[in-house]
């Protein structure tokens, strides 16, 4: 099993408020949702990392802002939209596109050990042709 990318004492100390097993599953989705947009391009095993401590650092951040959006939005109500077309009708949560905006705002430009990029340019590319 990967090792986490932010362990619950760090997160305390970046002033997080969860019990640790509500951190461990938290923190387990935002790595999950993470290896998903990095294509598992980060490893960490054994306190060993294919990421500079750097990175490292902005895994710690990422993570913490991923928490924290999930716990902002089960506070504060889910964002929804509602689309109609004649008897069908449909709700959806925009959660999802906000966590891709933080992973990429977050990884843009970093590389891995062997230089590659984390979040694939042509993915960033598509992604904004699209919106």
């Amino acid at each position: 099993m990967a090792d986490q990318y932010l362990t619950h004492d760090d997160y305390n100390v970046m002033g997080g408020i969860l019990s640790k097993p509500e951190f461990e599953n938290q923190e387990f989705a935002a790595r999950k949702e993470i290896d998903k947009e990095t294509h598992k391009r980060i490893v960490i095993e054994n306190d060993e990392a294919n990421v500079s401590d750097d990175v490292l650092e902005t895994l710690k951040r990422l993570v913490f802002a991923l928490i924290s959006q999930e716990l902002l939005g089960s506070v504060m109500g889910r964002k929804t939209t509602s689309e109609s077309n004649g008897r069908r009708s449909a709700s959806y949560t925009d959660d999802k596109g906000e966590a891709e905006r933080l992973i990429r705002t977050y990884l843009a430009g970093e590389v891995n050990k062997d230089g590659v990029q984390l979040i694939s340019p042509s993915i960033q590319v598509a992604r904004v042709l699209r919106t």
